[in-house]
């Protein structure tokens, strides 16, 4: 079985940026279910993701969050919750052919996309293999979602269709 220690220095070995420790990581941990939080950042690109061990013993996640501006907060409370919640059934179903989840967060206006790992039998390859999946459907997925953070800001979700 897999442990952190090891996912942590596959990260390291293969030249992600991993941060084990800092005050974010430390405020985190303090919750009752954090085991264990690395903080990786990916080379050559603006995306980074966290691992997350909680207090399972079989499995792990790395996700990746995105947080709407300001005046994107602005314009996508004024939806009715009916087309709020569209916005979010289409992100899940974007997010679903790559295998993620998609937490979503409506009251901070952020969705989390996640990968979860089972820790029996994971092996390197079929790791990276997946973290590589993850950083091109998180590329693809914030494509969609920063399509309400740009200056033509979308007031209706269905345009991102």
């Amino acid at each position: 079985m897999v442990t952190f220690d090891e996912i942590k220095n596959w990260l390291t070995v293969a030249g992600f940026k991993v941060i084990s420790d800092d005050d974010e990581i430390r405020r985190y941990k303090t919750q009752p279910r954090c085991l264990y939080l690395l903080k990786v950042d990916v080379p050559n690109t603006e995306l980074s993701f966290r691992v997350h061990f909680e207090n399972r013993e079989d499995t792990f996640d790395i996700r990746t969050a995105r947080y709407f501006n300001q005046k994107d907060e602005i314009n996508f409370s004024k939806l009715s919750a009916t087309r709020r919640q569209k916005y979010y059934q289409d992100m899940k179903k974007v997010a679903y052919p790559y295998g993620l989840n998609v937490l979503v967060y409506p009251n901070e206006y952020e969705m989390h996309f996640v990968k979860t790992f089972f820790m029996e039998g994971l092996n390197k390859q079929y790791f990276f293999d997946t973290i590589f999946d993850f950083i091109h459907a998180s590329e693809f997925l914030m494509t969609a979602y920063e399509e309400l953070s740009g200056p033509d800001s979308v007031v209706d979700p269905d345009d991102l269709t």
